[in-house]
């Protein structure tokens, strides 16, 4: 049974949406081969298609923020009238140049549900769950089983983690993320003495980076006892580190200030989406399996 398809465009700079197009057909066949119809005339369709102003330009991430969220009405109604329920290429026309997307409104083809749309909440955008899930839920599992050193390892890789979402690709992530949103006084270490152990921990797992072994740096020796209780800062040579402070109450409210920067800051949340997106986790994953 034939039916209606649209192409769409969105015309811009690489910043700003100014106006969009769209193209019509009516077409029979399957999702794939009506999606693959609209692209092939992409090339064509972006220059004769039918176009309209927005009210005002719009920013693009704002616009591909809605798009994932399913939410497109709410900036750019004129564009969910014109698509209605038909199946829809998205192409953006930046500077005059399509680039296609591929985007399409049929969600149920999704290989995996947009975590945008999984963790997004009445109140917002639900950032301490996606953590828990992504990280927090795996750290704790290790720690519950006593496995220390493996939770500390996973630890150390959310804070890497944690770092490039806030600062990107930048050397020195781990330790900024550390100095700007965690209060490391009670545990008496440094941000520096931390990057450390987390080097010879992630790469050989001893205790000895190669500053630690200059005597650059002083050597962490992990403990575990009670959060409440307190040890020795110095002993036998080592640094100690205190590691149900570090993981019950160091780490859990660097994050809480972290998630509220990012609440108060929307240009701060869209770096978050790029670079989050690169992020994979077990409950993100499609994996596939035979039988």
């Amino acid at each position: 049974m034939k039916e209606r398809i649209v192409n769409v465009f969105t015309y811009g700079n690489g910043d700003r949406i100014h106006s969009f197009g769209w193209a019509t057909y009516t077409e029979e066949g399957s999702y794939r081969e009506l999606t693959a119809f609209l692209q092939s005339k992409v090339e064509s369709d972006f220059k004769t298609a039918k176009q309209t102003d927005f009210t005002r330009p719009m920013k693009r991430a704002d616009f591909g923020f809605a798009l994932r969220l399913g939410a497109l009405d709410r900036v750019a109604p004129q564009v969910v009238e014109v698509v209605g329920d038909s199946i829809y290429c998205l192409t953006h026309v930046i500077d005059g140049k399509p680039r296609a997307e591929g985007v399409s409104h049929a969600q149920p083809h999704e290989a995996v549900p947009d975590y945008l749309r999984l963790y997004w909440t009445t109140s917002g955008f639900d950032f301490g769950q996606l953590i828990d899930d992504d990280f927090m839920d795996a750290i704790m599992v290790l720690w519950t089983n006593q496995k220390y050193v493996s939770a500390l390892k996973l630890l150390f890789i959310m804070i890497d983690t944690l770092g490039f979402v806030e600062f990107g690709p930048a050397n020195d992530c781990f330790v900024r993320w550390l100095k700007e949103f965690c209060d490391l006084g009670p545990l008496g270490v440094s941000s520096d003495e931390l990057w450390e152990l987390r080097n010879s921990l992630l790469h050989m797992t001893n205790l000895d980076s190669r500053k630690v072994q200059s005597s650059k740096v002083k050597r962490l020796l992990p403990v575990t006892t009670a959060q409440q209780n307190d040890i020795p800062i110095e002993m036998d040579g080592f640094k100690n580190l205190h590691m149900a402070r570090l993981f019950g109450s160091v780490i859990p409210a660097g994050i809480v200030k972290w998630i509220s920067a990012l609440d108060e800051d929307h240009d701060k949340f869209l770096d978050f989406i790029q670079r989050y997106d690169t992020v994979i986790s077990d409950s993100r994953t499609s994996v596939a399996h035979t039988p």
